[in-house]
């Protein structure tokens, strides 16, 4: 399970009965995770079309650079 899905189970156990001049909402939690869960998957879609698009012009790039190794 991944940090954002055990974020998500997280807070959606949670009760929204906070003071709400302190506190952010279940509901806008939830909606920042899905949020970020969807940008972590475009970053993944971009850097495959940019892995493909390097490979079709005939450059060759190893496999962990830009990863900091």
């Amino acid at each position: 399970m991944s940090n954002i899905d055990k974020l998500k189970a997280a807070a959606a156990k949670a009760v929204d009965n906070f003071d709400s001049n302190m506190f952010v909402e279940t509901r806008d939690v939830l909606a920042l995770l899905d949020e970020l869960e969807a940008k972590d998957k475009q970053i993944a879609d971009l850097k495959e079309a940019f892995s493909i698009a390097l490979s079709a012009a005939g450059i060759d790039v190893p496999a962990a650079a830009g990863k900091g190794e």
